[in-house]
């Protein structure tokens, strides 16, 4: 069952410049690729009808990574302790040279999750992962992948709910508040 999800502007390509220092500033991340990261607030959600506490609006780490022409976004709080994904790195997934995926690092304890279903690479945590889509000017979607030119001023739009709900595992976000 194919579910339709809602979209947030989440800004524009030019939005996710990459700088790419000379000299890597931080050794711990010689191995990352160049990418932006920029930090998004969804709308809080409808409170659930006799609910007294309204629901936290909560907020996402949308990353891009120009060599391989794609955005990710997650929820922005590390479900281990509540680090700030916006303030980690992304990192290939690997096996002898073979790439299997993209995971965000979360800079506290430096766990990792796959920044497309949210599984950790040591745990049973899921880490919320959204959608997100590029759109031309005419409002047409424009495929991610290596080697597209994306103009600066398309849009940039994140699914309101979690692509990734069916995965199963513990999910926690500290009530949205990152824990530094």
């Amino acid at each position: 069952m194919t579910r339709s999800l809602t979209y947030f502007p989440a800004g524009r390509v030019s939005d996710y410049a990459v700088d790419t220092p000379a000299t890597p500033t931080d050794p711990a991340q010689d191995d990352s690729e160049p990418f932006a990261c920029k930090l998004i607030t969804l709308p809080a959600p409808e409170p659930s009808p006799g609910s007294l506490v309204p629901l936290p609006a909560k907020k996402l780490a949308v990353f891009f990574r120009p060599d391989m022409g794609k955005f990710w976004a997650v929820n922005n709080i590390c479900p281990h302790q509540g680090g700030s994904f916006a303030k980690g790195s992304l990192i290939d997934i690997e096996d002898f040279g073979i790439k299997w995926g993209v995971a965000v690092v979360c800079p506290l304890h430096s766990w990792s999750f796959h920044a497309d279903n949210g599984e950790c690479d040591r745990s049973r945590f899921v880490l919320d992962t959204h959608d997100v889509r590029v759109l031309s000017a005419d409002g047409t979607t424009v495929e991610q992948k290596a080697g597209v030119i994306f103009s600066p001023d398309m849009s940039v739009e994140v699914s309101i709910e979690p692509k990734n709900k069916d995965v199963p595992g513990p999910r926690r976000d500290f009530g949205g508040v990152p824990l530094e």
